[in-house]
């Protein structure tokens, strides 16, 4: 990777909540461990259930995750773009991909494989700690991002129980209170 290139790969991992606590050497020492890769628009970056190998961080294009893949818009997840990071959970739980992730537009990713996550996190890395510090933050936010509009709709719901509770209480009410009519 080019000088430019690279200054440019640090700035973007360092404005990331995951590397963004990492100082010059340690933006260097994860630009040295990882590559990058452009997808063409519409392609499959990775597909659901697929073995989560690798983390990306948006160079340049759009990403759209995805719980199915068809053209159903309900089936979209997020759209993000440069700057974004994806693929984190996968690779942090050890578990198989949850969604499918396709390129939106021409996109650059940067990529960083399991192998170079987990020697990063190694206990005697120094790095490691910033770096789990920044992926707890990133869920955080992500899992506050995802609570708010269900708050919402849970708490419209609220309502509508609890029209339907009154009015059920008053339909017993008014069974109880008339039983001898219903004997």
């Amino acid at each position: 990777m080019c000088g430019e290139q690279s200054n440019n790969l640090a700035a973007l991992l360092r404005a990331t909540k995951v590397f963004g606590a990492l100082d010059d050497d340690e933006i260097t020492a994860v630009v040295e461990v990882g590559h990058t890769r452009t997808f063409p628009n519409k392609a499959l970056i990775f597909k659901k259930d697929a073995e989560s190998n690798a983390l990306f961080v948006i160079l340049s294009g759009k990403v759209r995750i995805m719980n199915q893949l068809e053209n159903d818009p309900s089936a979209i997840i997020a759209t993000i773009g440069p700057g974004d990071l994806f693929g984190e959970t996968s690779i942090l739980q050890r578990e198989p991909r949850s969604t499918f992730a396709v390129a939106f537009e021409e996109t650059e990713l940067f990529v960083l494989m399991r192998e170079n996550i987990e020697a990063l996190l190694a206990p005697e890395n120094p790095l490691s700690v910033k770096i789990l510090q920044g992926f707890c933050d990133l869920l955080s936010s992500r899992l506050r991002q995802t609570t708010k509009p269900a708050s919402k709709v849970f708490h419209h719901m609220g309502e509508k129980f609890k029209s339907y509770h009154e009015a059920m209480d008053r339909i017993n009410l008014y069974f109880a209170s008339n039983m001898f009519y219903f004997r």
